[in-house]
């Protein structure tokens, strides 16, 4: 086989030498922007990879405290019309695991559900003024009853919808 199939035989040294180094350039420059993408791209799978992993992790440690926050609301519904002496049972605080604050910041990873998240996290603050009220008034009034009562149903509601997805995610099954 000749050099005639390329059209080499009617060229120069000189231009032969050329055409080598213009196939060469641009060989070299769809190297030179495949490599960056591919390392690129290999980083963005690597991050989204650890993201998937910290999600999982957070949502393992996150469940059980919310569990027990709820559980915890739940058993306070009953005592908000019973006296004084049956109330003082309840707990002095509201339980405040390490992770409410350990995650919060990366709750975003979630999606929605972070946001769900942060705002169960928030009724431990918000109903611990309630607990105070609760362990130290003899008669409570009723319409603080009536709204603490809605308030703490609804925070037991979330708190429950926030402890099986978190669950279900825990498990991989998200």
């Amino acid at each position: 086989m000749g050099c005639e199939w390329i059209g080499w035989c009617g060229l120069t040294a000189s231009e032969q030498a050329s055409w080598v180094q213009a196939v060469g350039s641009v060989f070299a420059i769809c190297i030179a922007v495949y490599v960056p993408w591919k390392q690129r791209r290999y980083a963005v799978l690597e991050e989204r990879k650890k993201d998937r992993n910290r999600v999982i992790v957070m949502a393992t440690a996150l469940a059980p405290g919310l569990e027990d926050l709820r559980s915890t609301l739940a058993t306070t519904l009953d005592y908000l019309e019973k006296s004084l002496a049956e109330r003082v049972h309840l707990p002095e605080k509201l339980p405040r695991h390490l992770e409410f604050d350990q995650f919060r910041s990366d709750l975003y990873l979630f999606g929605p559900l972070g946001n769900t998240v942060n705002k169960a996290i928030s009724y431990q603050q918000q109903f611990e003024n309630s607990m105070n009220i609760l362990r130290s008034l003899d008669v409570l009034p009723d319409d603080f009853i009536k709204e603490t009562r809605t308030n703490m149903i609804h925070a037991v509601e979330v708190l429950g919808q926030c402890v099986i997805a978190l669950v279900e995610i825990s498990r991989g099954s998200h």
